[in-house]
Protein backbone atom coordinates (compact mmCIF):
# COMPACT_ATOMS: atom_id res chain seq x y z
CA UNK A 1 0.00 0.00 0.00
CA UNK A 2 3.12 2.22 0.06
CA UNK A 3 2.17 4.34 -3.40
CA UNK A 4 -1.12 5.08 -1.96
CA UNK A 5 0.61 6.45 1.06
CA UNK A 6 3.04 8.12 -0.50
CA UNK A 7 0.18 9.91 -2.55
CA UNK A 8 -1.76 10.94 0.48
CA UNK A 9 1.42 11.95 2.06
CA UNK A 10 2.38 13.88 -1.13
CA UNK A 11 -0.96 15.98 -0.92
CA UNK A 12 -1.08 16.31 3.03
CA UNK A 13 2.52 17.67 3.25
CA UNK A 14 3.57 19.24 -0.17
CA UNK A 15 6.01 16.93 -1.66
CA UNK A 16 8.62 19.70 -1.85
CA UNK A 17 8.88 20.86 1.45
CA UNK A 18 8.95 17.09 2.97
CA UNK A 19 12.80 16.85 3.04
CA UNK A 20 12.46 19.51 6.19
CA UNK A 21 9.44 18.07 7.83
CA UNK A 22 10.01 14.17 8.59
CA UNK A 23 9.69 14.68 12.48
CA UNK A 24 5.36 16.83 11.50
CA UNK A 25 5.34 12.84 9.70
CA UNK A 26 6.21 11.27 12.93
CA UNK A 27 3.70 13.72 14.83
CA UNK A 28 0.97 12.88 11.92
CA UNK A 29 1.72 8.89 12.24
CA UNK A 30 1.13 8.82 15.98
CA UNK A 31 -1.85 11.78 16.36
CA UNK A 32 -3.69 12.01 12.95
CA UNK A 33 -6.03 9.19 13.91
CA UNK A 34 -8.17 11.02 11.02
CA UNK A 35 -5.52 10.71 8.11
CA UNK A 36 -4.59 6.97 9.38
CA UNK A 37 -8.08 5.91 9.16
CA UNK A 38 -7.81 5.96 5.73
CA UNK A 39 -5.78 3.00 6.08
CA UNK A 40 -7.13 0.25 8.52
CA UNK A 41 -4.66 -2.29 10.26
CA UNK A 42 -1.72 0.27 10.58
CA UNK A 43 -0.55 0.24 14.30
CA UNK A 44 1.44 3.49 15.75
CA UNK A 45 5.17 1.07 15.16
CA UNK A 46 3.37 0.50 11.78
CA UNK A 47 2.90 4.33 10.48
CA UNK A 48 6.41 4.98 12.39
CA UNK A 49 7.84 2.46 10.19
CA UNK A 50 6.24 3.87 6.91
CA UNK A 51 7.48 7.25 8.12
CA UNK A 52 11.13 6.11 8.31
CA UNK A 53 10.41 4.13 4.48
CA UNK A 54 9.01 7.46 3.25
CA UNK A 55 12.14 9.95 5.07
CA UNK A 56 14.32 7.32 3.24
CA UNK A 57 12.33 7.59 0.30
CA UNK A 58 12.96 11.15 0.10
CA UNK A 59 16.78 11.34 0.88
CA UNK A 60 17.35 8.89 -2.39
CA UNK A 61 15.04 10.80 -4.34
CA UNK A 62 17.35 13.75 -3.36
CA UNK A 63 20.52 11.89 -4.17
CA UNK A 64 19.42 10.72 -7.30
CA UNK A 65 18.44 14.65 -8.20
CA UNK A 66 22.10 15.60 -7.34
CA UNK A 67 23.82 12.85 -9.09
CA UNK A 68 22.36 13.58 -12.16
CA UNK A 69 22.97 17.31 -12.32
CA UNK A 70 26.77 16.24 -11.32
CA UNK A 71 26.36 14.05 -14.26
CA UNK A 72 25.35 16.87 -16.48
CA UNK A 73 28.17 19.11 -15.43
CA UNK A 74 30.96 16.01 -15.55
CA UNK A 75 29.72 15.90 -19.17
CA UNK A 76 29.61 19.40 -19.78
CA UNK A 77 33.22 19.80 -18.52
CA UNK A 78 34.59 16.85 -20.45
CA UNK A 79 32.96 18.44 -23.47
CA UNK A 80 34.92 21.62 -22.75
CA UNK A 81 38.23 20.00 -21.74
CA UNK A 82 37.92 17.20 -24.87
CA UNK A 83 37.37 20.94 -27.03
CA UNK A 84 40.06 22.70 -24.99
CA UNK A 85 42.54 19.74 -25.77
CA UNK A 86 41.93 19.70 -29.23
CA UNK A 87 42.59 23.22 -29.49
CA UNK A 88 45.63 23.31 -28.55
CA UNK A 89 46.42 20.12 -30.02
CA UNK A 90 45.43 21.73 -33.55
CA UNK A 91 47.89 25.21 -32.13
CA UNK A 92 50.57 22.35 -31.45
CA UNK A 93 50.61 21.15 -35.10
CA UNK A 94 50.56 25.34 -35.92
CA UNK A 95 53.64 25.58 -34.27
CA UNK A 96 55.59 22.49 -35.66
CA UNK A 97 54.19 23.77 -39.05
CA UNK A 98 55.64 26.71 -38.07
CA UNK A 99 58.76 25.88 -36.66
CA UNK A 100 59.56 23.37 -39.52
CA UNK A 101 59.15 26.26 -42.04
CA UNK A 102 61.61 28.37 -40.17
CA UNK A 103 64.47 26.36 -38.85
CA UNK A 104 67.11 28.53 -40.87
CA UNK A 105 66.64 31.98 -40.43
CA UNK A 106 66.49 34.42 -43.39
CA UNK A 107 69.84 35.97 -43.80
CA UNK A 108 69.78 39.38 -44.62
CA UNK A 109 73.08 40.90 -46.31
CA UNK A 110 74.83 43.17 -43.67
CA UNK A 111 74.53 46.77 -44.35
CA UNK A 112 71.06 47.02 -45.94
CA UNK A 113 67.42 46.99 -44.09
CA UNK A 114 65.44 44.67 -46.12
CA UNK A 115 64.16 42.99 -43.53
CA UNK A 116 61.03 43.68 -40.35
CA UNK A 117 63.26 44.44 -37.44
CA UNK A 118 64.60 42.75 -34.89
CA UNK A 119 62.91 39.75 -33.17
CA UNK A 120 65.42 37.37 -31.28
CA UNK A 121 68.91 37.23 -30.02
CA UNK A 122 71.36 34.35 -29.80
CA UNK A 123 72.47 33.03 -26.01
CA UNK A 124 75.73 34.88 -24.86
CA UNK A 125 79.14 34.49 -26.05
CA UNK A 126 81.77 35.05 -23.76
CA UNK A 127 84.67 36.39 -25.37
CA UNK A 128 87.31 36.73 -22.07
CA UNK A 129 87.59 38.98 -19.39
CA UNK A 130 88.46 42.92 -20.74
CA UNK A 131 92.59 43.24 -20.26
CA UNK A 132 92.96 45.47 -17.24
CA UNK A 133 91.18 42.71 -15.05
CA UNK A 134 87.68 42.52 -13.17
CA UNK A 135 87.69 45.47 -11.14
CA UNK A 136 87.37 47.39 -14.37
CA UNK A 137 83.79 46.88 -14.90
CA UNK A 138 82.47 49.77 -16.62
CA UNK A 139 83.65 50.13 -20.58
CA UNK A 140 82.34 49.24 -23.59
CA UNK A 141 84.11 47.44 -27.18
CA UNK A 142 82.59 46.97 -30.65
CA UNK A 143 84.35 46.47 -33.96
CA UNK A 144 84.90 49.42 -36.23
CA UNK A 145 81.11 49.96 -37.62
CA UNK A 146 82.07 51.40 -41.30
CA UNK A 147 81.38 49.06 -44.25
CA UNK A 148 83.89 50.69 -45.83
CA UNK A 149 86.92 51.27 -43.69
CA UNK A 150 89.51 48.53 -45.15
CA UNK A 151 90.20 48.09 -41.48
CA UNK A 152 86.82 46.29 -41.29
CA UNK A 153 88.81 43.93 -38.44
CA UNK A 154 90.13 46.64 -36.64
CA UNK A 155 88.50 45.75 -32.63
CA UNK A 156 88.35 48.16 -30.11
CA UNK A 157 88.57 47.73 -26.50
CA UNK A 158 87.56 50.76 -23.42
CA UNK A 159 87.17 49.60 -20.23
CA UNK A 160 86.83 52.93 -17.87
CA UNK A 161 88.73 54.00 -14.58
CA UNK A 162 87.51 52.08 -11.24
CA UNK A 163 85.39 55.33 -10.72
CA UNK A 164 83.04 54.32 -14.51
CA UNK A 165 83.78 57.84 -15.26
CA UNK A 166 86.72 58.67 -16.66
CA UNK A 167 88.39 57.48 -19.77
CA UNK A 168 92.38 57.24 -20.19
CA UNK A 169 93.32 54.34 -21.98
CA UNK A 170 92.41 52.55 -24.81
CA UNK A 171 93.19 49.30 -27.32
CA UNK A 172 93.43 48.75 -30.67
CA UNK A 173 93.67 45.02 -32.37
CA UNK A 174 93.97 44.30 -35.97
CA UNK A 175 91.87 40.76 -35.65
CA UNK A 176 89.61 39.14 -33.61
CA UNK A 177 92.09 36.64 -31.98
CA UNK A 178 94.29 39.54 -30.71
CA UNK A 179 91.97 40.91 -28.04
CA UNK A 180 93.41 41.14 -24.93
CA UNK A 181 92.73 44.90 -23.53
CA UNK A 182 91.33 48.07 -23.58
CA UNK A 183 88.99 50.86 -23.44
CA UNK A 184 86.62 53.30 -25.23
CA UNK A 185 83.33 54.41 -26.71
CA UNK A 186 82.21 53.89 -30.22
CA UNK A 187 84.29 53.68 -33.46
CA UNK A 188 83.39 54.34 -36.77
CA UNK A 189 85.81 55.01 -39.84
CA UNK A 190 88.81 54.53 -37.59
CA UNK A 191 87.87 57.66 -35.53
CA UNK A 192 86.70 57.18 -31.68
CA UNK A 193 83.62 59.16 -30.86
CA UNK A 194 83.09 59.76 -27.45
CA UNK A 195 81.75 62.79 -24.82
CA UNK A 196 84.82 65.01 -23.50
CA UNK A 197 85.20 64.90 -20.15
CA UNK A 198 82.86 67.10 -17.84
CA UNK A 199 81.30 68.98 -20.76
CA UNK A 200 78.28 68.62 -23.10
CA UNK A 201 80.92 68.65 -25.73
CA UNK A 202 81.59 65.66 -28.32
CA UNK A 203 85.06 64.81 -29.80
CA UNK A 204 86.15 63.25 -32.72
CA UNK A 205 89.94 61.02 -32.12
CA UNK A 206 92.12 60.13 -34.85
CA UNK A 207 93.02 56.52 -34.13
CA UNK A 208 95.71 56.48 -36.44
CA UNK A 209 97.57 59.92 -34.80
CA UNK A 210 95.79 60.16 -31.26
CA UNK A 211 95.49 63.67 -31.83
CA UNK A 212 91.37 65.25 -31.97
CA UNK A 213 90.25 65.59 -35.17
CA UNK A 214 87.15 67.41 -34.34
CA UNK A 215 85.29 68.74 -30.94
CA UNK A 216 81.79 70.13 -30.94
CA UNK A 217 79.06 71.07 -28.08
CA UNK A 218 75.65 69.33 -28.74
CA UNK A 219 72.82 71.79 -27.72
CA UNK A 220 71.61 71.54 -24.67
CA UNK A 221 72.96 68.47 -23.90
CA UNK A 222 72.74 67.41 -20.31
CA UNK A 223 76.19 66.37 -18.94
CA UNK A 224 77.72 65.33 -15.25
CA UNK A 225 75.57 62.14 -14.85
CA UNK A 226 72.57 64.17 -15.24
CA UNK A 227 70.49 61.67 -16.93
CA UNK A 228 72.59 58.93 -18.00
CA UNK A 229 71.24 55.01 -17.75
CA UNK A 230 70.00 53.19 -14.80
CA UNK A 231 72.65 51.81 -13.00
CA UNK A 232 75.33 53.00 -14.99
CA UNK A 233 76.75 55.97 -14.35
CA UNK A 234 78.36 58.56 -16.44
CA UNK A 235 76.37 57.74 -19.78
CA UNK A 236 74.67 61.27 -20.56
CA UNK A 237 75.80 60.55 -24.15
CA UNK A 238 75.67 57.72 -25.97
CA UNK A 239 77.17 57.31 -29.36
CA UNK A 240 76.22 54.42 -32.03
CA UNK A 241 76.67 53.52 -35.42
CA UNK A 242 73.90 51.95 -37.74
CA UNK A 243 73.77 50.94 -41.09
CA UNK A 244 72.71 55.21 -42.31
CA UNK A 245 76.20 56.05 -40.05
CA UNK A 246 76.68 57.79 -36.85
CA UNK A 247 74.29 58.82 -34.03
CA UNK A 248 74.15 60.01 -30.35
CA UNK A 249 71.63 59.09 -28.16
CA UNK A 250 70.85 62.25 -24.89
CA UNK A 251 68.81 64.64 -23.13
CA UNK A 252 68.28 67.50 -22.20
CA UNK A 253 66.65 69.45 -19.23
CA UNK A 254 63.98 70.90 -21.59
CA UNK A 255 63.35 67.74 -22.74
CA UNK A 256 62.94 66.53 -18.49
CA UNK A 257 65.56 63.57 -19.14
CA UNK A 258 63.38 61.64 -22.11
CA UNK A 259 65.50 60.02 -24.83
CA UNK A 260 66.47 62.50 -27.65
CA UNK A 261 68.68 60.77 -30.66
CA UNK A 262 70.25 62.65 -33.03
CA UNK A 263 71.49 61.58 -36.82
CA UNK A 264 75.15 63.29 -36.86
CA UNK A 265 77.24 64.51 -39.87
CA UNK A 266 80.61 62.22 -39.00
CA UNK A 267 83.11 64.57 -40.55
CA UNK A 268 82.12 67.65 -38.41
CA UNK A 269 80.03 65.96 -35.74
CA UNK A 270 77.60 68.68 -36.67
CA UNK A 271 73.56 67.69 -35.86
CA UNK A 272 71.64 66.83 -38.40
CA UNK A 273 68.25 65.84 -37.55
CA UNK A 274 67.01 65.36 -34.17
CA UNK A 275 63.73 63.01 -32.59
CA UNK A 276 62.44 63.55 -29.33
CA UNK A 277 60.61 60.39 -27.57
CA UNK A 278 58.56 59.98 -24.59
CA UNK A 279 61.12 57.77 -22.82
CA UNK A 280 62.99 58.66 -19.75
CA UNK A 281 66.31 57.85 -19.98
CA UNK A 282 67.42 57.14 -16.50
CA UNK A 283 64.59 53.88 -17.27
CA UNK A 284 66.74 51.99 -19.42
CA UNK A 285 69.83 50.41 -19.01
CA UNK A 286 71.41 50.96 -22.21
CA UNK A 287 70.07 50.89 -26.47
CA UNK A 288 71.13 50.67 -29.67
CA UNK A 289 69.94 51.45 -32.94
CA UNK A 290 69.54 49.37 -36.21
CA UNK A 291 68.31 50.61 -39.12
CA UNK A 292 67.39 53.70 -37.80
CA UNK A 293 65.44 52.07 -35.50
CA UNK A 294 66.31 52.49 -31.91
CA UNK A 295 65.87 49.82 -29.39
CA UNK A 296 66.09 50.44 -25.59
CA UNK A 297 66.83 47.24 -22.83
CA UNK A 298 66.08 47.38 -19.04
CA UNK A 299 66.72 44.64 -16.11
CA UNK A 300 64.38 41.71 -15.58
CA UNK A 301 66.20 40.06 -13.10
CA UNK A 302 70.58 39.88 -12.75
CA UNK A 303 70.49 37.33 -15.03
CA UNK A 304 68.24 38.55 -17.91
CA UNK A 305 67.84 41.68 -19.75
CA UNK A 306 64.62 42.81 -21.80
CA UNK A 307 64.70 44.80 -24.99
CA UNK A 308 60.89 46.32 -24.11
CA UNK A 309 60.91 49.87 -26.09
CA UNK A 310 61.64 50.65 -30.14
CA UNK A 311 61.45 54.41 -31.59
CA UNK A 312 61.16 54.13 -35.41
CA UNK A 313 63.34 57.09 -36.88
CA UNK A 314 61.88 56.44 -40.07
CA UNK A 315 58.24 56.77 -39.40
CA UNK A 316 58.46 58.74 -35.69
CA UNK A 317 56.30 55.53 -33.71
CA UNK A 318 57.02 54.25 -30.59
CA UNK A 319 56.82 51.07 -30.11
CA UNK A 320 56.47 47.75 -27.10
CA UNK A 321 58.27 45.10 -27.66
CA UNK A 322 59.63 42.09 -25.45
CA UNK A 323 63.31 40.11 -26.53
CA UNK A 324 64.83 38.53 -23.38
CA UNK A 325 68.75 38.90 -23.11
CA UNK A 326 70.36 36.69 -21.22
CA UNK A 327 73.12 37.77 -18.91
CA UNK A 328 76.41 36.86 -17.47
CA UNK A 329 76.35 39.11 -14.46
CA UNK A 330 74.28 41.95 -13.08
CA UNK A 331 75.05 45.05 -15.03
CA UNK A 332 75.22 45.51 -18.84
CA UNK A 333 77.50 48.77 -18.85
CA UNK A 334 77.48 49.18 -22.58
CA UNK A 335 75.79 47.75 -26.09
CA UNK A 336 77.11 48.75 -29.71
CA UNK A 337 75.69 47.04 -32.36
CA UNK A 338 77.64 46.51 -35.57
CA UNK A 339 76.36 46.95 -39.07
CA UNK A 340 79.19 45.08 -40.82
CA UNK A 341 78.43 41.80 -39.12
CA UNK A 342 74.95 42.35 -37.46
CA UNK A 343 76.41 41.55 -33.84
CA UNK A 344 75.62 43.21 -30.68
CA UNK A 345 78.80 43.76 -28.02
CA UNK A 346 78.44 43.96 -24.75
CA UNK A 347 80.29 45.11 -22.33
CA UNK A 348 79.02 43.34 -19.03
CA UNK A 349 80.37 43.59 -15.93
CA UNK A 350 84.40 43.77 -17.21
CA UNK A 351 83.39 40.89 -19.68
CA UNK A 352 83.70 41.18 -23.36
CA UNK A 353 80.06 39.53 -24.49
CA UNK A 354 78.67 38.78 -28.11
CA UNK A 355 75.21 38.15 -29.35
CA UNK A 356 73.72 37.33 -32.91
CA UNK A 357 70.83 38.78 -34.02
CA UNK A 358 67.59 37.49 -35.56
CA UNK A 359 65.57 39.59 -37.93
CA UNK A 360 61.73 39.05 -39.54
CA UNK A 361 61.86 38.70 -43.17
CA UNK A 362 60.47 41.76 -44.69
CA UNK A 363 56.52 41.16 -45.11
CA UNK A 364 55.46 42.63 -48.72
Amino acid sequence: KFPQIWAILSKMFHVGKLQGKLGNCRAHAVKNSKFWGNFPGYRSTDRLFLCTILSIYILIKNLTLMVNDLESSDKNNILTIHREIVALQNRLKECEKHRNQTTTPSYFPPGNCVHGGLVNISQPYVVQLNGRGFSFKDGSWCRDSSLRTPQKDLYWVAPLNTDGRLLEYYKLHNSYDDLLEGSGTAVYNNFMYYNVYNSRDMGKLDLNTNTLAVGKTLPNAAYGNRFSYAGVGWQDMDFVVDESGLWVIYSTEDNTGNIMISRLNETTLDVLHTWNTRQYKPSISNAFIICGVLYATRPVNTRKEEIFYTYDTNTEQEGKISIIMDKMLETIQSINYNPSDRVLYVYNDGYLVKYNLIFQPMLH
